[in-house]
């Protein structure tokens, strides 16, 4: 986990993120239940990168899915499913008060990254001047 000016980064190390098609061959409690753990996950990577409590109130997301090797990458987008939960967390940490697009006003998914790990890796930056809620 690291912060930057106005940026704040955390990775699970926790295996491949989960992807759309793995996604439509679960059952519906399955998903329900790794979508729980991914949000509790997160909630705790978020409250360790610092944004407990902050109400930030316009952001942008990126995702960075992480990979052992170049086995089988995944396309762009494809771990939709895990980063959602991720950005829900933020909402249970309050540092966010709401994941809607007033709020979330981006989320950018980049191509894998191999760098000898399996996982996901998002970046939340604070953009200043577009607060929408008043």
């Amino acid at each position: 986990m690291s912060k930057a000016a106005d940026q704040w980064t955390a990775r699970s190390t926790s295996g491949r993120p989960l992807t759309v098609n793995a996604l439509v061959n679960m059952h519906r409690m399955a998903w329900a239940q790794r979508t729980a753990a991914l949000r509790e996950e997160w909630g705790w990577l978020w409250a360790s990168a610092g944004l407990r409590g902050l109400l930030l109130p316009v952001i942008e997301v990126d995702v960075f899915p992480l990979h052992l090797n170049n086995r089988s990458p995944q396309d762009v987008a494809a771990c939709a499913p895990a980063a959602k939960p991720a950005i829900d967390a933020l909402v249970d940490v309050r540092a966010i008060r709401d994941d809607g697009p007033a709020v979330v006003r981006r989320v950018t998914f980049h191509p894998p990254e191999v760098l000898g790990v399996d996982g996901l890796e998002i970046t939340v930056h604070r953009l200043t001047g577009l607060d929408r809620s008043a």
